[in-house]
């Protein structure tokens, strides 16, 4: 197994023998090619990836790798090739040649690409009959909100404090300021309070299915919801405690494409008449 580990350099930091999550079950010689594979296995244990997985841009990850000859045919294993599929643009990572009949768990390192999307990876098992073993699994990347604020505050437009408030800028808005700064704005009528607000600068808010949805929300999903409506609304009416809102923030981009983007949980609602505030958290 020397000679082995040393061809295994591209990416492998450790060798060891494992008990496996899952394995495939001997092969049973029945003339067809699928008889005749190698048996190539993806410990999905602890961290190690081993199927379909959702993770932030940038993000490190391990693939343990282990394979065994073909009991039917007793075939030596040759090669062990990963292919990364990035922008239907394929890159082989790893491509080691040997002559062996089993090696134990090889452990590769992974970065994940930069930038949100997806991206294919493909381990293939060769012998030196040219049957293979195949497994494949997508890698869908996020980027994650940079901060987050707990102590945004809505006021009744016509009471004494501040009715306006501003997501970029993280502050409240007097009524004279300058409407661009405006994301939201209290639209109550005068001794009403609802805490509906309606925007100023071409903020739009689209509602999210559940509360839970502050906490799972990323700039990427965030933007996808955008995507599946085509657009949002500018106001918003009645909002609730627990009620999340993703947001657009001021036209930036294109809609559900690129832009920047927020998420606002209602997190208090207190008050009558012109004294009526609204408490919110978001992140961005």
């Amino acid at each position: 197994m020397n000679k082995l580990k040393s061809l295994f350099l591209l990416g492998a930091v450790a060798v060891s023998s494992v008990t496996f999550v899952s394995c495939k079950k001997d092969s049973v010689d029945d003339g067809t090619e699928s008889s005749k594979k190698p048996t190539l296995v993806l410990n999905g244990a602890g961290n190690y990836v081993a199927g379909n997985k959702t993770m932030e841009v940038g993000s490190n990850f391990q693939v343990a790798v282990s394979g065994s000859s073909n009991t039917n045919t007793d075939a030596k294993l040759t090669n062990l090739k990963i292919t990364r599929i990035t922008n239907n643009t394929p890159t082989v990572v790893v491509d080691s040649n040997f002559s062996e009949k089993t090696f134990n768990e090889v452990v590769y390192n992974f970065t994940a690409m930069a930038t949100a999307g997806t991206e294919k990876f493909v381990i293939t098992l060769t012998d030196k009959d040219n049957n293979s073993d195949e497994e494949s699994f997508t890698i869908t990347t996020y980027t994650p909100f940079s901060m987050e604020f707990t102590n945004g505050t809505l006021f009744h437009i016509n009471g004494p404090n501040p009715g306006a408030f501003d997501l970029v800028g993280d502050r409240s808005r007097l009524v004279g300021d300058d409407d661009s700064d405006k994301d939201l704005e209290n639209s109550d009528n005068s001794g009403t309070w609802t805490g509906s607000w309606a925007s100023l600068n071409q903020t739009t808010f689209v509602k999210a299915p559940n509360s839970a949805a502050y906490d799972n929300a990323n700039q990427t999903s965030v933007m996808g919801a955008f995507n599946a409506i085509n657009n949002g609304s500018t106001t918003v009416s009645n909002p609730a405690v627990g009620d999340v809102y993703y947001v657009h923030l001021r036209n930036t981009g294109v809609a559900g494409v690129s832009g920047d983007y927020a998420v606002i949980k209602i997190t208090e609602k207190t008050g009558t008449g012109n004294g009526g505030s609204l408490k919110f958290s978001y992140k961005k």
